[in-house]
């Protein structure tokens, strides 16, 4: 499981992706979307710390979540982090 370590706390956290579907008020899918599942603790925890859902395009989506209780600064800087650390791993080369 992939892990990242946020810069402002020093956390180490892990994610995994599922994929996602969004749906309107009569049931038509809408968007298929990557879902990023955090947790902290250990490699093995079922603690869930947020979710957060990225488009195939590789653009964040936030939905509205009332029981969030991850502050947006935070959520920033895990997506940051994972942005960081999927470049890093797909070194896409530049041919002239």
């Amino acid at each position: 499981m992939p892990s990242i370590i946020l810069k402002t706390s020093n956390q180490v956290l892990y994610y995994f992706t599922e994929e996602a579907v969004i749906k309107n008020p009569i049931g038509k899918i809408s968007a298929t979307l990557v879902e990023y599942i955090i947790t902290n603790g250990n490699e093995d925890s079922s603690d869930v710390f947020c979710k957060l859902y990225k488009t195939k395009e590789g653009f964040w989506y936030d939905p509205s979540c009332p029981n969030d209780c991850v502050d947006i600064k935070t959520k920033h800087y895990i997506k940051a982090a994972i942005d960081d650390a999927e470049n890093k791993n797909s070194q896409k080369r530049f041919h002239i």
